[in-house]
C-alpha cells in the first residue's frame, strides 16, 4: 500500500506565463508559453508548439512523433523543429513543482550539436501539470505457517509405595499394608490415603503410550487442514482489502 503519494493539482496543465523560456544553442530563446502555442502537458503527452528566437515553430506532437509523458514527469520521444529537424526530449523531466529540467537533442546545426537547455541560468519552464509522488510503500508480511506435530508417544512415570508402607481410609481407624494380599481388593472398593507423610517411592514403572491409532490420526489431520485452511482464507481476504485500499488511493491520488 502506498503512503504519502499525492498531486496538487489536475491530471493536465498549461504553461506558466512568466516562466516560460529554454534556451537553444542554436536558435535561442525558446518560449513555451506563447498565446497561440497552446502547449499542453497531460500524463501520457506534450502537444502544442513552442516557438524558438531563430528557428521558428517546434511542434511537439508531430504526425510521425511525438513528446512522450509519464505520470512520474519523465519525458520521451521526439519534437520537430521546422528549421533543425528532429529533436528528442529522452532526458527531459518535471519535478514535483512542475519545474522542467535537463536538455533536448538534435542532430548537428551549423556544426554545433543541437539541444534545449532547461537548466540554464535564464531558463526557467513551469507546468501547471504536477506528477504523481509517492512516499514510503508499506508491505504486508506473509502470515507464518500454521505448525503442527503430533506426538507420536509420550511416556507416563507411575509412583509406587514401598512395601513397607500402610494406608488408613479417610477415618483413620482402619489400616492395610501394602504387601497383603487384601490390598488390591480394599483400594478397588474403599478409598484408602497414605498415613506417611513422605512414602518412599519404590521402583518406577514406565507405561509408553502408543502412537495415535488411524481414526485419531486422520480426525488430527482433518482439524489441521480445516484450521490451516480458514487462516488462509482470512490472510487472503486481509491481502485483497490492503490491495484494494492501494488501489482506490492511487486512483484518487490522480485527481
Amino acid at each position: 500500500m502506498f503512503t504519502g503519494a499525492h498531486r496538487a493539482f489536475a491530471t493536465s496543465g498549461n504553461i506558466d506565463t512568466t516562466h516560460k523560456y529554454a534556451f537553444s544553442n542554436v536558435g535561442g530563446y525558446v518560449n513555451f508559453g506563447t498565446a497561440n502555442g497552446g502547449v499542453t502537458v497531460t500524463d501520457n503527452l506534450l502537444s502544442g508548439y513552442a516557438w524558438s528566437t531563430n528557428d521558428g515553430w517546434i511542434n511537439l506532437a508531430p504526425t510521425n512523433g511525438g513528446v512522450k509523458n509519464t505520470v512520474n514527469g519523465v519525458l520521451s520521444g521526439f519534437a520537430w523543429d521546422e528549421a533543425a529537424g528532429w529533436v528528442n526530449f529522452a532526458g527531459v523531466t518535471i519535478d514535483s513543482s512542475g519545474l522542467f529540467h535537463g536538455q533536448a537533442t538534435g542532430g548537428t546545426v551549423d556544426g554545433a550539436r543541437y539541444a534545449i537547455n532547461f537548466d540554464c541560468a535564464n531558463c526557467s519552464v513551469v507546468t501547471s501539470w504536477r506528477p504523481i509522488v509517492y512516499g514510503s510503500i508499506i508491505t504486508m508480511a506473509p502470515l507464518p505457517p500454521l505448525m503442527y506435530s503430533p506426538v507420536a508417544s509420550s511416556t507416563v512415570p507411575t509412583a509406587l509405595l514401598s512395601s513397607s508402607s500402610t494406608i488408613s481410609d479417610v477415618s483413620g481407624k482402619n489400616t492395610l499394608s501394602t504387601n497383603s494380599a487384601a490390598f488390591e481388593a480394599a483400594t478397588n472398593s474403599r478409598g484408602f490415603i497414605s498415613n506417611q507423610s513422605s512414602p518412599t517411592p519404590a521402583t518406577t514403572t514406565v507405561h509408553t503410550v502408543s502412537a495415535p491409532s488411524a481414526i485419531h490420526t486422520a480426525a488430527t489431520t482433518a482439524k489441521h487442514i480445516v484450521t490451516s485452511s480458514f487462516i488462509d482464507f482470512i490472510r487472503s481476504v486481509v491481502q485483497s482489502i490492503f490491495a484494494g485500499i492501494s488501489a482506490i488511493f492511487h486512483f484518487l491520488m490522480r485527481f
